[in-house]
């Protein structure tokens, strides 16, 4: 019965619901009468002692008590949390749950989101035991995770060995069975340590309290290295999720992902030591959730705070009532749940959602799109400036870096705001890579956002030394046509500066805004209309401004369009000036993809798409089979 009873929690457990064992206890009235007098004289007390009064009185009801069964409930969520907490893992952000809610509550509620897996090793540290018990319990677990930990090519630890590849003393080995859940629940498979009844037996008749709770929880290290074996036998899955066959490999059949749950108290005890709490910062990284139990307020900050300043990373908050305030505050973005808790978390937000999978939205399809077009409207911003800034550099070389204005000062002012305003606005404003359902299935790219890969201080070099090098091509080719002899209109009037300086001007805008469109990962109506617009605006412009009387511009428009050295010089200045960005980026595409450009293409194409790789439908079945060894 007893037997049956654990395999039937383990498997509610495994579901998510959370588990209620049914036990009874035949006593005499008198028993009753005696034992609930003194539990009600407890519950009144108000003494320091009083919690340890209660447990004390209902430790001894819950002995002597004969198993009748089990049974679960499910710990209804709101609608889809699961998948969004799955869909923001697959992203590759790091979930941390801090919560007011008791241990075993926070570690049913990480089952059923699908925070915590059965294939996760679970690290529990709770303050029961005591603050030098909590200290040495972290730093066992700390020194099983540096050890558990390589480094890959990025430099970055990654778990990958289990806990049976690490050499543990024999006071380690002991604590280990109090702070791994599944060595723990391995000790009861194999009928290692006491019984229920033997322990409550021998609680009762120990006085110390240090050691009425520890004791019976700690393992020899013969224990621990069976309890080791026995998960060794009865794993198949590794840490990734791969099947594996135990006899072929036995070392690769454990290798779980790591989890840990910790309360607030002992929270507090780790984060009060100074090497513990440099620990936690490094070991931090390593585990795949974290779930913070019974956690004040105050410490919920301090968690944010500490992750937020002492690994430098942008951290993000959610929640929905006023003890999440403080934690919603202190992260770099704020993010509310506006439900029956009240205000107070919404006024305190950066953003409010209704339901918690509205944060996949946010997240996921509106956190990639702006991040991708404030990336690129920056840099674009960026360089067509440096293009036009620079061009009345190489005049000034001419002219011996005097006073003298390259520009007229009408293109100056509206260069910024007229001419070259369109492409840029509809760029960081409606662009987007894909679209919605895309964004929604290939959760994977959101780690461009993470790793920052659109907005590296070498792409602003690229960007100077590409506008550089168009300023170059704009001004020297009209100079070209102007330094042998005086270019003359139909009517026998030379160019002066502003005549000259025209076409530079109608070659930059063209080649900003035609960068712009290149720059954009959707040529749609709106950028095509913008573009468009750009220059001809400026013609336009210019055309006005030349028929004005006595203006800056007088004429300039029937001296320079009328010349075939100006419809020239823009044509091979724009073109020679774009070509090496287009052929960049017509190779980066073709020989070295990006995840974005391969999600893009599988789009447009129709093509077939396995997990992270990327197969030719006629290559499918020519993939070569390994040979049975």
């Amino acid at each position: 019965m007893r037997e049956r009873t654990f395999t039937q929690i383990d498997e509610f457990a495994n579901a998510g619901l959370r588990t209620l064992m049914l036990c009874y206890r035949h006593l005499t009235e008198s028993e009753w009468v005696r034992w609930s007098a003194r539990y009600h004289a407890a519950l009144a007390s108000v003494d320091d002692d009083r919690e340890e009064r209660i447990e004390q009185i209902a430790a001894e009801m819950e002995c002597d008590l004969r198993i009748a069964g089990a049974t679960a409930i499910e710990d209804k969520l709101q609608e889809r949390v699961p998948d969004t907490i799955a869909a923001l893992r697959a992203a590759g952000m790091r979930i941390w749950v801090l919560t007011g809610d008791k241990m075993e509550t926070a570690i049913n509620i990480g089952f059923a989101a699908n925070l915590l897996t059965k294939e996760m090793e679970l690290w529990t540290i709770n303050s029961t035991s005591g603050v030098e018990k909590v200290l040495s319990r972290f730093r066992l677990i700390a020194r099983i995770m540096r050890e558990m930990a390589v480094t890959d090519d990025s430099g970055k630890a990654v778990p990958v060995a289990s806990t049976g590849k690490v050499g543990l003393a024999s006071a380690d080995a002991q604590a280990l069975g109090s702070v791994s859940y599944k060595i723990g629940r391995a000790r009861k498979f194999l009928h290692i340590g006491q019984t229920i009844r033997e322990h409550r037996q021998r609680r009762h008749q120990r006085h110390a309290a240090d050691l009425s709770a520890e004791n019976g929880d700690e393992l020899s290290p013969d224990e621990v290295q069976q309890s080791i074996e026995y998960l060794r036998r009865h794993s198949s899955l590794t840490g990734e999720g791969i099947a594996t066959d135990a006899a072929d490999d036995p070392g690769a059949a454990h290798r779980p992902l790591n989890a840990l749950v910790i309360d607030g108290a002992a929270l507090s005890m780790v984060m009060g030591d100074a090497e513990c709490r440099a620990q936690l910062l490094i070991i931090a990284p390593l585990f795949k959730s974290v779930v913070c139990c019974r956690a004040s307020p105050l410490q919920k900050a301090e968690v944010v705070r500490l992750i937020k300043d002492g690994l430098n990373l942008v951290t993000l908050a959610i929640g929905d009532g006023a003890n999440d305030v403080s934690m919603i505050q202190t992260a770099d973005i704020g993010v509310a749940i506006s439900g029956e808790e009240g205000m107070q978390a919404s006024m305190a937000s950066d953003y409010t959602v209704g339901r918690f999978h509205f944060l996949q939205n946010l997240l996921l399809v509106h956190g990639l799109y702006d991040y991708l077009r404030m990336s690129e409207m920056i840099l674009s911003f960026f360089y067509k400036n440096v293009i036009w800034a620079m061009v009345p550099f190489w005049f000034s070389i001419y002219c011996s870096f005097s006073a003298n204005v390259f520009y007229d000062l009408s293109y100056i002012q509206l260069y910024n705001v007229v001419f070259t305003v369109a492409p840029v606005v509809i760029l960081g404003c409606v662009d987007k890579p894909f679209n919605y359902k895309t964004a929604m299935t290939y959760v994977a790219v959101y780690a461009d956002g993470i790793n920052n890969r659109y907005f590296q201080w070498w792409r602003y070099v690229l960007y100077i030394i590409d506008g550089i090098y168009q300023s170059v091509v704009i001004f020297f080719t009209f100079y070209l046509f102007t330094y042998t002899s005086d270019v003359q209109n139909s009517n026998g009037r030379p160019w002066g500066r502003s005549d000259f300086s025209t076409g530079p001007t109608v070659a930059v805008v063209v080649a900003a805004s035609l960068c712009v469109g290149f720059n954009s990962w959707q040529w749609n109506w709106l950028m095509i209309a913008a573009i468009g617009l750009s220059i001809a605006i400026c013609m336009l412009y210019i055309a006005i401004s030349s028929a004005v009387r006595y203006y800056s511009l007088e004429g300039v428009a029937t001296s320079v369009m009328s010349t075939v050295q100006f419809w020239f010089g823009v044509a091979i200045a724009v073109v020679v000036a774009l070509l090496p960005r287009y052929t960049v980026h017509s190779w980066q595409k073709m020989n070295n993809p990006r995840d974005l450009d391969i999600i893009r293409e599988i789009k447009v194409l129709h093509r077939p798409w396995y997990g992270q790789v990327f197969v030719e439908p006629e290559a499918q079945a020519t993939l070569p089979r390994a040979d049975p060894k």
